[in-house]
């Protein structure tokens, strides 16, 4: 006889099974769907410009990420920079056919996860998936401006979107959470910046799914995948403590050295400032019934991710302002809002935003929104990686037309050969165009040696046993006002020292590695400088080297806004000779380099750096005051 009691049980779990069964069926379809549309917007607004190498200062260092992976240079001994060993995957460029298909693919992954991870957010956080298409659509069309930034802003908006909705089970979590570390890792390996964004918002995120035991799958995971990446990129373990020590030295001296005001751009302080007020006061407001820890954890990633934007955005304020103003328009669009008047006000904001991060891109928003031509334009990059007949053809007409604009001469190119060379001040260009073999100063752009100690890098590494054979000198446009000698001003003294012209041709300078021709350097002359009143250089006779060292100490204030912020003012000074006067800044942190006043030119060095060799007086226009050393060295022809 059939048990009544125990059919009419299975029938109750046989429903919930076939409702369980078609919830799940539905959110797989939901994701496949999501998926599907992130990656059909990120097709239609698929950047318009092309993967050919530049030239130019970010060019150049562009080139040298890839040049550096292909080469199997190591980070931390042969190579120091903002970008670490998997910098180059941000930047596409057909510089090698493996180093461009893994920036290739890791550039489309990345950009379309971020979309994805809006338009999950936006769905959730302004309760319509009509508008979230949109916002990610706008937000795509200008990322492929700010390739590099990608990386932060992902991990910002997944961190928002965990901590407003935590995974459910203990394992989820722990996945979720090793999968954090390992996002983690990579965004560190990409770019230093990025990464110490990532390690604080995604390691508090972590912390929120499962607390020691989520913390912990995160660091482990990312201890582990930054381990194997950094071996299987070719670097020594050895070398982690050294590149930690350069990579230090970077943050540091980053907002002294490379700020900037370009005048036209105020309002745009105006615009972020007043975006990131009304948004995190809103969202402090939305949060309020929220449990505590969560409102915190909430606030603080809101917090770091605004500043962190702001200070990139606006401390160097050129172009990298839109980048600052298109994240303060996604955010309120990533946020649970919970009421109707809190998502049209987030949504009102997300159009401002958006509004002003177009204008400020200074390209017409129509181009930018235009999806004609962009898919296409992905397939035949696409393409690019397999097909080796179209690559080697792209790659011969890219050198040739580098080498139009370089303009490095022939017999240069015949005299350099197989043997290591190093380009300065940072037209690393010319290593790829001419197929040179490529052997940087760790610092391998000048421009970047932003304190004395990564100064003292390069000129010890030219003093080295193992430095290059040839140095090879482009006579290059100033940058930001800065000196052509005081940009590594130890390197430039090394040079001096131990480099001797071997030929000229154009605006390239050849230098070839010789004997030490400097004896020890003697303090010759102690002054106390003050702002407007002229210092005399000593004059310390033929075939001698004058320098200067200056010691000031910023007060404390000044010191706690270079950290938030960016310094009030860099220091500036006005050297004067018989062939006029200039006026230069230069880092505070290179103050007390060796600013090389002057010395015999060697014979060829460009105009308009052989005439500050012939500096009479020096005049201190910032900071106030400031104690000079004097010091002279003998320097055999």
């Amino acid at each position: 006889m059939k048990d009544t009691r125990t059919a009419r049980t299975s029938r109750p779990r046989k429903a919930a099974y076939r409702v369980a069964t078609t919830w799940q069926a539905h959110r797989a379809l939901r994701i496949v769907v999501f998926v599907g549309v992130a990656v059909a917007i990120k097709l239609l607004t698929w950047p318009s410009v092309g993967v050919s190498p530049d030239t130019g200062l970010d060019g150049s260092w562009q080139i040298g990420l890839h040049l550096a992976a292909d080469q199997g240079l190591q980070f931390g001994r042969d190579i120091g920079f903002t970008y670490g060993p998997l910098g180059f995957l941000v930047f596409p460029l057909l510089v090698t056919g493996p180093t461009y298909a893994l920036a290739f693919v890791a550039t489309f992954a990345m950009e379309a996860l971020l979309v994805l991870a809006i338009i999950v957010t936006a769905r959730r956080g302004l309760g319509n998936g009509t508008i979230a298409i949109p916002i990610a659509y706008a937000a795509s069309a200008l990322l492929f401006t700010f390739p590099s930034e990608v990386g932060g802003l992902l991990a910002l908006v997944v961190a928002l979107m965990f901590i407003q909705q935590p995974v459910q089970t203990p394992r989820a979590a722990l996945v979720v959470s090793a999968l954090l570390g390992v996002a983690t890792a990579l965004l560190l390996l990409i770019k230093l910046d990025g990464g110490m964004i990532a390690i604080a918002v995604l390691g508090l995120t972590a912390w929120m799914q499962g607390r020691a035991r989520a913390l912990a799958a995160w660091a482990i995971a990312g201890v582990i995948a930054a381990s194997g990446l950094w071996l299987i990129t070719g670097n020594s373990p050895l070398a982690v403590p050294r590149w930690m020590a350069w990579s230090a030295q970077l943050v540091s001296g980053y907002s002294g050295a490379t700020m900037l005001e370009t005048p036209g751009r105020a309002w745009e302080y105006a615009v972020f400032l007043a975006l990131a007020v009304v948004l995190i006061a809103m969202s402090t407001y939305a949060w309020r019934t929220r449990p505590i820890t969560q409102r915190v954890a909430l606030s603080a990633v809101l917090v770091v991710g605004i500043w962190a934007t702001f200070k990139h955005g606006f401390v160097r304020h050129d172009t990298h302002a839109p980048f600052a103003l298109l994240t303060i328009a996604v955010l309120p669009a990533v946020v649970a809002w919970r009421s109707t008047a809190l998502r049209v006000s987030a949504v009102a904001m997300v159009v401002v935003g958006f509004a002003f991060a177009f204008q400020s891109t200074e390209q017409p928003t129509a181009h930018l929104l235009d999806p004609r031509g962009r898919v296409s334009n992905a397939y035949d990059q696409a393409l690019l990686i397999t097909d080796s007949n179209s690559r080697a053809a792209q790659v011969t007409a890219d050198r040739a037309y580098l080498r139009s604009r370089l303009g490095v001469t022939a017999a240069m190119v015949r005299t350099i050969g197989r043997s290591g060379v190093h380009i300065t001040p940072y037209e690393v260009a010319a290593a790829w165009a001419y197929n040179l073999k490529w052997k940087p100063l760790p610092q391998f752009q000048s421009y970047s040696t932003w304190t004395t100690a990564l100064d003292r890098v390069n000129g010890d590494a030219l003093r080295g046993a193992d430095a290059p054979r040839f140095v090879l000198r482009a006579d290059v446009a100033r940058t930001d006002g800065q000196s052509p000698i005081w940009q590594s001003p130890d390197e430039n003294l090394a040079l001096l020292c131990r480099y001797r012209p071997v030929m000229t041709g154009g605006r390239w300078q050849l230098l070839e590695r010789g004997t030490n021709r400097c004896g020890v350097p003697v303090l010759v002359g102690i002054a106390a400088a003050r702002a407007g009143r002229a210092t005399g250089v000593p004059r310390a006779g033929a075939n001698r080297i004058v320098f200067a060292r200056m010691h000031w100490s910023p007060d404390l204030g000044e010191r706690v806004l270079s950290v938030l912020f960016k310094p009030s003012h860099a220091p500036e000074i006005r050297l004067t000779g018989a062939w006029g006067r200039a006026r230069f800044r230069l880092p505070a942190a290179l103050l007390d380099a060796p600013l090389v006043l002057r010395a015999p030119a060697p014979p060829g060095l460009p105009a308009r750096a052989a005439k500050l060799l012939r500096t009479d007086r020096m005049t201190l226009l910032y900071p106030p005051q400031a104690g000079v050393d004097f010091y002279a060295m003998s320097l055999r022809p």
